[in-house]
């Protein structure tokens, strides 16, 4: 089985690695394509300043801190996992990503890093169950 585990470094995120670790240990054979999406940078400080090849230097960086915590979960479960770090829209980077890696489902967190907390469901999460072909286990 190959899952798509999206994770932003929120508590949901955490919640979904673990999920994650359950099912490989429930499965035989589970291939975990670990992604982080870092949305594209607008702020003009940074394009007044930096060329784009630095910028997105920049934004791979911040995209592996974001993976750290989830690849040390699924390390120490013994769960192997391939990571990236990708540029672009969240929801429609989530869902080409996993067309593209022939992923049979998503996991990701119901909630994000979000300003708005108090919502029922993320519109990240809500964007990409619309989007994805691949059916979207949503945990909280």
């Amino acid at each position: 089985m190959k899952i798509l585990l999206a994770v932003d470094g929120s508590a949901h995120a955490e919640s979904a690695v673990r999920h994650v670790i359950r099912l490989a240990h429930a499965c035989a054979a589970v291939d975990v394509i670990l992604v982080t999406v870092v949305p594209p940078s607008d702020a003009w400080e940074l394009k007044r300043f930096m060329k784009t090849e630095e910028i997105e230097a920049m934004q791979e960086s911040q995209g592996g801190d974001t993976l750290a915590s989830a690849r040390a979960l699924l390390d120490a479960a013994g769960v192997p996992c391939t990571p990236r770090v990708l540029l672009g829209p969240v929801a429609e980077t989530l869902a080409q990503a996993a067309q593209a890696g022939n992923a049979e489902m998503i996991v990701m967190g119901s909630r994000g890093l979000g300003a708005v907390e108090s919502t029922l469901l993320g519109s990240t999460t809500l964007a990409v169950m619309h989007l994805a072909s691949q059916p979207v286990t949503v945990v909280k």
